[in-house]
């Protein structure tokens, strides 16, 4: 892979305490520690990798532990996803939240159940 300039993404959402209440296996167990083996093996055959991370409602509190983690785990890039939940209680006929002018039932409510 490294002959070929492999870049590979590595999801992983920060240390265990994080990463671990969301990244589950299909047995319910956790999976960082098989990560963090894969890391190992990336570096071992000089295969570059960047950090896929998944900001949710627990990581997204303890910012700088995230980015120390993936710094000590030699992360050089980080590329951070959001992940968005529907936030606006909204009613139908009331103007959508997202500015555009329309009723909420005909804007974003319409697009987000088709």
């Amino acid at each position: 892979m490294s002959k070929h300039n492999f870049l590979v993404g590595v999801s992983i959402d920060g240390p265990d305490w994080l990463h671990d209440n969301y990244r589950r296996d299909k047995n319910n167990n956790p999976t960082q520690a098989r990560v963090l083996k894969g890391i190992k093996l990336l570096e071992k055959y000089n295969v570059d990798f960047n950090i896929l991370c998944v900001v949710h409602d627990q990581n997204s509190k303890k910012p700088l532990e995230v980015y120390n983690f993936f710094k000590e785990i030699g992360a050089k890039f980080i590329h951070l996803f959001p992940l968005l939940r529907k936030i606006w209680d909204v009613g139908r006929n009331a103007p959508c939240p997202c500015g555009s002018g329309k009723k909420y039932k005909i804007c974003c409510l319409r697009a987000n159940n088709p």
